[in-house]
């Protein structure tokens, strides 16, 4: 098999794309079949004297990544078509051969085989793993101890990840096996390096100090990671750390040369590396060994200090990277809960751990005295955040400085971790550091220089919420005001300047900003968010921005004259930009802006006019689907606060063109928002276009596509009748909405049901008796749901004979219609009579009750229906007299007037209201031709009975009533 596999790996390279996708489609069919990592593990391997099996390095390469792959997908046991227990143990012995690899690629690969597999199969399923390769570390031959270093490297890496406790525990019993001779072993490789270096030899310097670094890295995942407690090895470790980092730092200075004018060669960046592991190692120790380490803790601020305060000889990269390392261990140690020397309130501890809090708070007491906490405040503040003018230049002419973020994080690599310990410094001692930063604060804002106004802004900033007990932020608004004014648009480091002091001021809008000064501010963020400004300033003009409109005492009269210049800035940015993620969150912006102005955004219509055509372009153009989402969330945002679409519609309409496409690839992300942008527009609009019209033919292929959309879908279709049923409901439109109905018939959910019974009263109501027959399969197929119904689901039984009742006020014939349709099966009038009065107490929505009885009146005048009237005379007069009594009271007592009739208003003015929500109107509108809510039930059953009361047999009907239902009768009619 394996020569098999060796010839499609071959094929899977070929310049002919027919041969490429036959090879690869046979290797994706061997995968599953039992021998296949064999086979691969036959071209890649090696045999037990060292040798390959191949000479072709490139098909090796290819084998061992296509094993990979086939491991991380089938060798857990739980795995569909999980490779053999038996195929498994051939494996690992095969694998084990590999530590004689020559090929550094094909080595790399075979270490994160041996990660994955250690991860899973280490201690139970292959014990032996750690061991070997800890005996390999032993071997003479050079390639062999490297080799073995590095795959016992990668699975520490892999076992460090398991969170289980009792695996941890396991690989805690590892480590304790292993760590002392990997330390000696360290601690070996660094001595012949530093001889070599004395020496002068720089032949074969470089692969030694790879591999002591790589040893570094591995003595570090099962120190800092693998320990429950340190023991004799990770003190030891600790005091190496310390005692030779002098000596790491003179390396590094050697063979960089001449600071101003460095080597920039493999063993300078190699030695980079090395300084960096050394530091993450002796930080990551600190941090898992909080109380362990305490002996050491001194020494090892006191190292960190000593390079924040005499930095190595060494280029400004390598002092920046070294200082922001010492940075994070300052920062972490700040952090540290165990360190306050407090006990936690909600727990108790035992008090052992009680005595080790208390030595530690000693001890941070001691390293963190007044006089160092001012020491190490003044050296931070003004030798790292107070940066020199030339240095920000260089930063802010990189491209790489532009901020992903917006607001804080503009602030990159040193400044960042330069400023967030000072935050927990500050958080650490307040009383210390506030003070001090009082005193600088105000020092610095009105006789310091830029970069000092500079860095005490941002120590304004990363500390608002603790200095507020220091600090009088009301007295420095003037100054920073002032110095807002001082800045040169066109200067790089003032544009930095003015990114810090937007920060600054959001940072304090929800802490303490007086309104009288919120005019100020919003002209400082108009100013910053315009064309003058570089990006980022404006990005962090824009979060300066959104803080102040959530702020608890934000007002909008104070804001209003300030937003329509605001949110064309941002519109600006957003035209001038070609990056599609930036558009995206300037987008963001624009929304949070039109939601906080509401109505007021009505003002923002032509901005936008101007802009998204062209985005929705270039969106088109690129794919970028997230983009499009945002427009189109934009669109129906502004159209839902403002209560109109006027102005709109020529950037809304072509959108919803390739949203509600259902054969659109982009639906997938766009059929969503489409359709709550498509529902906007049509709530609020005056009148249908012929776009609109056109867009209809995308609803039945919606409807088609389950519940996820038939909520949407019916609001659609309702607003789609509401808007235009003088062209929508008669022929031939009329049968695509009775379709949609019937469709939402079959799968209308229980949630969903009050909305669709008002759609199809709506459309009962607004079809003109010329055209109502034209929805008799409609309601063919509402019958023959209500009688499929089981009893005891009353919501929808109720529901679907309210739309009986409907057709049988609204459309006599139609129901006629219907009766005939169904004569053959059913008795629709009995059924209807009967039925009605069994389930009134059932129905709960006072109109649907007041329509049921007023169906039933219509029904004692049809002479088809008076047979089946007469024989249940008391039931029908039954549900007359609990109407009437329940649409004639209020708060308890009777009263004349119909508690659902909507009041008489001679001003029709409320039909041309500008402020109203156009489908508000559309809705009251027919409200006013529906009889339940315009006319009386007392009166209309009282009419209705004059006149039969003329006919001696109903007459006598009403007189074969028992006594007391003949008396509330009377009382009723009367």
């Amino acid at each position: 098999m394996a020569q098999e596999v060796a010839a499609a790996l071959a094929q899977s390279l070929a310049p002919d794309e027919g041969a490429r996708t036959t090879a690869t489609e046979q290797l994706m069919a061997w995968e599953i079949q039992p021998g296949f990592l064999t086979a691969l593990l036959e071209i890649f391997g090696l045999s037990e004297e060292g040798q390959a099996y191949t000479e072709d390095t490139e098909l090796r390469f290819l084998a061992v990544v296509k094993f990979k792959s086939c491991v991380s997908r089938f060798w857990r046991k739980s795995a569909e078509n999980a490779v053999s227990e038996e195929e498994k143990a051939s494996v690992r012995f095969q694998l084990m051969q590999l530590v004689a690899e020559q090929d550094d690629r094909i080595a790399m690969q075979v270490a994160a085989v041996l990660g994955e597999i250690g991860r899973l199969d280490v201690p139970r399923n292959w014990p032996e793993l750690i061991p070997a390769l800890s005996e390999g570390l032993k071997s003479e031959n050079p390639i062999v101890a490297h080799r073995c270093l590095m795959y016992l490297y990668y699975t520490a890496k892999r076992l460090v990840s398991k969170r289980l406790r009792i695996m941890r525990e396991m690989f805690a019993q590892i480590a304790v096996q292993v760590n002392p001779f990997i330390f000696s072993l360290l601690q070996t490789l660094f001595q012949q390096m530093l001889s070599a270096a004395s020496d002068g030899v720089e032949d074969g310097f470089l692969p030694l100090l790879e591999h002591c670094r790589l040893c570094l890295k591995c003595v570090r995942q099962f120190v800092a990671f693998g320990h429950s407690e340190l023991d004799e090895v990770g003190h030891n470790l600790l005091t190496f750390l310390i005692d030779n980092w002098p000596n790491v730092a003179s390396l590094l200075a050697q063979f960089e040369g001449n600071p101003a004018e460095p080597n920039d060669n493999d063993v300078t960046q190699a030695m980079g590396k090395l300084t960096r592991m050394w530091f993450k190692t002796l930080r990551d120790v600190l941090n898992n060994h909080t109380f362990a380490v305490l002996p050491h803790l001194q020494a090892s601020v006191g190292l960190v200090m000593e390079q924040l305060m005499s930095p190595p000889e060494v280029s400004a990269q390598y002092q920046e990277d070294i200082r922001m390392r010492c940075y994070l261990i300052i920062r972490n140690i700040l952090m540290c809960s165990r360190y306050t020397g407090k006990q936690p309130e909600t727990r108790q501890d035992d008090p052992t751990i009680t005595a080790l809090r208390d030595e530690a708070g000693q001890l941070m007491a001691e390293i963190f005295s007044s006089d160092n906490i001012r020491l190490f405040f003044n050296m931070m503040v003004e030798k790292d955040l107070s940066a020199n003018t030339a240095h920000l230049g260089a930063l802010m002419e990189d491209a790489s400085f532009v901020p992903e973020e917006a607001g804080s994080a503009f602030i990159q690599d040193i400044w960042n971790t330069t400023a967030s310990t000072y935050k927990e410094l500050l958080a650490r001692f307040p009383m210390e550091v506030g003070g001090l930063t009082h005193e600088l604060v105000r020092s610095w804002l009105i006789h310091g220089t830029s970069t000092h106004a500079v860095a005490a802004m941002i120590c304004l900033a990363r500390g608002a919420f603790v200095l507020y007990d220091f600090v009088n932020f009301d007295e420095l608004l003037p100054s920073l005001y002032q110095f807002s004014s001082s800045l040169a648009p066109d200067s790089v480091h003032d544009q930095y300047a003015r990114a810090v002091l937007l920060d600054c001021l959001g940072c304090w809008i929800p802490i303490q900003y007086p309104l009288e000064q919120r005019d100020f501010l919003y002209q400082i963020l108009q100013d910053a968010t315009s064309s003058q400004s570089v990006l980022y300033v404006r990005m962090a003009a824009i979060e300066c921005t959104r803080k102040a409109l959530n702020d608890t005492d934000f007002s909008l009269e104070q804001f209003k004259p300030y937003s329509v210049g605001i949110f064309s800035n941002v519109a600006e940015a957003l035209a001038e930009s070609d990056c599609p993620d930036l558009m995206v969150r300037l987008m963001d912006a624009m929304e949070a802006l039109v939601g906080f102005l509401e109505e007021e955004a009505i003002r923002f219509i032509p901005i936008l006019n101007q802009v998204l055509p062209q985005m929705w372009e270039s969106a088109n153009e690129t794919g970028h689907n997230l983009l499009q989402a945002k427009i189109i969330t934009l669109l129906a945002r502004v159209i839902d606060v403002t209560n109109t679409s006027q102005g709109l519609e020529a950037v809304a309409l072509p959108v919803l063109s390739l949203g509600l496409d259902t054969e659109s690839p982009a639906s997938v992300y766009l059929l969503d928002t489409s359709v709550r942008l498509w529902h906007s527009v049509l709530q609020t609009s005056q009148g249908l276009q012929a776009e609109l019209v056109g867009l209809f033919d995308f609803l039945p292929p919606l409807l088609d596509r389950g519940d996820s959309i038939l909520d949407s879908g019916m609001a659609v279709l309702m607003s789609y009748v509401l808007l235009a049923s003088d062209s929508l409901l008669v022929p031939p439109s009329i049968s695509a909405v009775v379709q949609s109905i019937i469709k939402l018939l079959d799968a209308v959910p229980r949630t969903g049901l009050r909305r669709f019974l008002d759609l199809v009263d709506t459309t009962l109501l607004l079809t003109s008796v010329e055209h109502s027959l034209e929805l008799l399969p409609m309601l063919q197929a509402f019958l023959q749901a209500l009688l499929k119904i089981e009893d005891n689901d009353s919501a929808y039984i109720t529901g679907y004979l309210v739309v009986l009742a409907r057709v049988l006020v609204s459309h006599p014939a139609l129901f006629d219609a219907l009766a005939a349709s169904c004569a053959d099966t059913l008795n629709l009038y009995e059924f209807f009579i009967t039925t009605v009065p069994q389930q009134y107490d059932r129905t709960t929505r006072p109109l649907s009750k007041k329509l049921a009885c007023m169906a039933l009146l219509r029904a004692t005048e049809l002479p088809s229906c008076q047979q089946h009237v007469a024989e249940h005379i008391g039931e029908v007069v039954d549900v007359f007299i609990n109407g009437i009594h329940q649409f004639h009271t209020r708060r308890g007592e009777q009263v004349e007037v119909d508690i659902l009739v909507l009041e008489a208003d001679d001003d029709e003015s409320w039909k041309h209201d500008p402020h109203a929500f156009p489908e508000a109107i559309r809705k009251k509108t027919v409200a006013l031709q529906d009889p339940v809510q315009t006319k009386s039930l007392q009166q209309t059953v009282s009419a209705t009975f004059a006149v039969l009361l003329q006919d001696s047999t109903f007459t006598e009907l009403l007189g074969q009533l028992d006594d007391a239902l003949q008396e509330q009768l009377q009382a009723v009619l009367s």
